[in-house]
């Protein structure tokens, strides 16, 4: 494969860490609005679903909707609502930023299968860079003020659902291509949100849907499911041109695309510490690209 699309691939990346990194801030207004988390993923959901069929529609392209496909990205559907349901949940029993340090740790198991399928090799260079995008990380999202073993083993099965969706997503993009397969995994997150929606409130286990108070908030929503929808699917192209691995590592961006956002938009002040693990984070993933050219 070129440079030119090797390097269309990575641009494809950032835009998609951009729009992930959006993501959350239109969540926090939504929240602020009245809305819950059941319904922002419910939402979320639903309006990814519209936006993939308007751009299938526009692209001129077929749904890929058959029993066949609907089998085979049952896999994606589940692990993308456990890996939701992991960072969602986390974050009752420890702080956000650890759930997403431990969330972001997907890239290491990412890499190592993808060694070991053959697909890239995990040079000492690339694991240390790795490790030092991660100590830039711990830095971002560091002052931890709750450990709970509960919210950590939560956040674990979040990683593990991250990890296992991408390398299925991965394969599956391969065979269907990025918008068919983001349609399907994203079909069945809105079956799977629906049903926690209608039986979880009998339970006791899961509170009934919240909805936003103002427009505001229903925009908000909005928000959130059209970043999700066109930040995933950059994302898989992207995975498709440069291989899941590279776009698992380049992906460590996005948890400094939340913090530059929330920054610009909610007012929140970053301290020196946290500046050094932004200037960290990009320093490896400059370095990783330079290393791989």
């Amino acid at each position: 494969m070129n440079r030119n699309s090797q390097s269309y691939g990575v641009i494809l990346l950032l835009v998609a860490a951009a729009l992930i990194g959006l993501m959350p801030t239109a969540a926090k207004f939504a929240y602020l609005d009245g809305a819950n988390a059941l319904f922002a993923m419910l939402g979320r959901s639903v309006t990814g679903v519209i936006v993939i069929l308007l751009f299938i529609f526009i692209t001129g392209r077929g749904t890929g909707l058959s029993l066949r496909n609907m089998r085979i990205s049952f896999l994606s559907g589940v692990t993308h609502v456990v890996a939701a349901i992991g960072i969602l949940a986390s974050i009752v029993y420890i702080d956000i930023s650890l759930a997403n340090i431990i969330l972001f740790l997907y890239p290491f198991p990412i890499a190592v299968i993808a060694h070991f399928r053959g697909e890239t090799p995990l040079t000492p260079a690339m694991l240390g860079l790795m490790v030092l995008a991660m100590v830039g990380l711990v830095l971002v999202l560091g002052n931890f003020s709750s450990t709970d073993p509960r919210g950590i083993a939560i956040a674990v099965m979040g990683m593990l659902g991250f990890t296992f969706m991408i390398i299925s997503m991965a394969d599956l993009t391969k065979e269907a291509g990025a918008p068919n397969s983001n349609l399907l995994m994203t079909i069945w997150a809105v079956l799977i949100f629906s049903l926690a929606a209608l039986i979880g409130p009998q339970t006791g286990l899961i509170d009934p849907l919240a909805l936003p108070n103002t427009l505001t908030g229903w925009i908000a929503v909005a928000t959130v499911g059209i970043t999700f929808s066109l930040g995933y699917l950059c994302f898989f192209i992207s995975a498709n041109i440069i291989g899941t691995a590279r776009a698992s590592l380049l992906s460590i961006s996005e948890p400094v695309m939340i913090i530059l956002f929330a920054v610009l938009l909610v007012g929140e002040v970053l301290s020196l510490i946290q500046w050094i693990g932004v200037a960290l984070v990009i320093t490896s993933l400059a370095l990783t690209e330079i290393a791989r050219r």
